[in-house]
């Protein structure tokens, strides 16, 4: 069984971006869940190159702007509330 490509101009692939840009670029699967995007678009939208996987369940859009420091904006998008992720969001 082939797996559904998704279009970067399709509705779903701009709620999505529409998601990633709320969030800076950076988005949580949790994140992306609560706003109404699904998976499999996260997955596909992946395998089309629109984003890379920074961990497990964080997501990147490639084209957003590079990161200063990727580890620390890993872990703070990572962990929402710890202490570093208020000195990097402010």
């Amino acid at each position: 069984m082939a797996a559904k490509t998704v279009e970067y101009d399709a509705p779903e692939v701009r709620k999505a971006i529409a998601a990633f840009r709320e969030h800076g670029g950076i988005l949580r699967m949790a994140n992306a869940l609560q706003a109404g995007v699904l998976r499999r678009t996260l997955y596909a939208m992946g395998d089309a190159g629109r984003v890379k996987a920074l961990a497990r369940g964080l997501y990147r859009l490639t084209d957003a702007p590079p990161l200063s420091n990727p580890d620390l904006v890993t872990v703070a998008a990572k962990i929402p509330h710890s202490v570093g992720s208020r000195i990097i969001v402010g």
